[in-house]
């Protein structure tokens, strides 16, 4: 194969241009109106260049590689992150998790003559304890309480949810049977110290007659139930 220019081959053999047939060995005919561009066939081979679209295809590969340069420029950003691993928490007892206290039986007449702090002397009353406390632990506090009673107007006395009882209040008591507290979910200040990693807290529900603290009739006899839910922390 015989070269003509940088792009245009001519093959032995029986071969076509732009001015016609050529032998081979023949010089390259002049480039006259077709341009920059050259062509030639060897039976089946056709060999066809175009200077023009050469430099196109080597622009746009230029223009390939600035992209590619551009999309790999990258800018770093430093964050800075802070945290701490804390001391195991307190561990409340499995079996205190829920318990049910049942309120020794008591006539009506007797629970009226207990007077308004009836609920002190007629009552059950639990512990629940705590295990585990890491030593920076002093205190487990009652954060609050609530009920699924109806909570009265002074916040301590709750009608219960469920029963047949009529005139009959309870109260939740903590650290010792006088010790009522809100059961409407204020924010309590109650307190148990913590020793040697543990505490447990004294809790109690009582039953009043709901006559010695209002306008109410006398209780009736029946059943009456009521479900109180406390939450605790600790600091």
């Amino acid at each position: 194969m015989k070269q003509f220019g940088p792009n245009c081959f001519i093959s032995a053999g029986k071969t076509s241009g732009n001015a016609g047939l050529l032998s081979a060995g023949s010089e390259l005919p002049a480039q006259g109106s077709r341009g920059d561009r050259c062509a030639f066939h060897d039976h089946e081979t056709l060999i066809y260049l175009k200077e023009n679209s050469m430099k196109k295809i080597i622009a746009l590969s230029a223009l390939m590689a600035a992209l590619a340069s551009a999309n790999a420029m990258a800018a770093d950003a430093n964050l800075t992150f802070t945290g701490s691993v804390t001391s195991s928490t307190c561990t409340m007892n499995a079996s205190d998790a829920t318990k049910t206290l049942v309120i020794p039986d008591i006539s009506s007449a007797a629970l009226v003559a207990r007077g308004v702090n009836g609920y002190q002397t007629q009552q059950a009353n639990t512990t629940v304890s705590f295990t585990s406390c890491p030593a920076s632990v002093s205190q487990i506090k009652v954060a609050s309480v609530t009920s699924t009673g109806t909570v009265q107007t002074d916040k301590t006395m709750v009608k219960p949810a469920s029963g047949t009882a009529n005139g009959v209040w309870t109260s939740l008591v903590l650290g010792g049977p006088t010790g009522y507290v809100a059961a409407d979910g204020s924010v309590l200040s109650y307190g148990t110290s913590v020793t040697s990693g543990g505490a447990s807290v004294y809790v109690g529900v009582g039953v009043v007659a709901a006559s010695t603290r209002a306008s109410v009739a006398a209780p009736t006899a029946g059943t009456y139930s009521n479900s109180y839910t406390l939450t605790f922390s600790w600091s």
